[in-house]
């Protein structure tokens, strides 16, 4: 978290059938520079939000996918830089 750092983060989920979980999350990130002598560079900022999906398709399969949206200003404490990033995450698990 670097100096002076602060991250709220929350997540919901709830159970949609017996075999099916959807979850929400929010994350807000205010990241302060970590090395001497840079306390007064400003802090990177960083605010993402996600969804996610479980499914157990049988005993033995369950499927897992997830987007998740995130954007940074200030990136590296280098001000007016900015980054967007889109991640999508799919998971099988097969259990025996």
């Amino acid at each position: 978290m670097g100096t002076d750092g602060k991250d709220l983060y929350g997540r919901l989920s709830r159970w949609l059938s017996p075999d099916l979980w959807l979850g929400l999350e929010v994350d807000q990130a205010h990241i302060g520079p970590v090395a001497a002598g840079t306390v007064t560079l400003p802090r990177e900022k960083r605010v993402a939000t996600g969804l996610d999906l479980s499914s157990r398709v049988s005993k033995l399969v369950s499927l897992f996918g997830s987007y998740r949206f995130s954007e940074s200003h200030n990136l590296g404490s280098v001000a007016g830089r900015a980054q967007t990033t889109q991640l999508v995450r799919v998971d099988a698990t097969v259990s025996f």
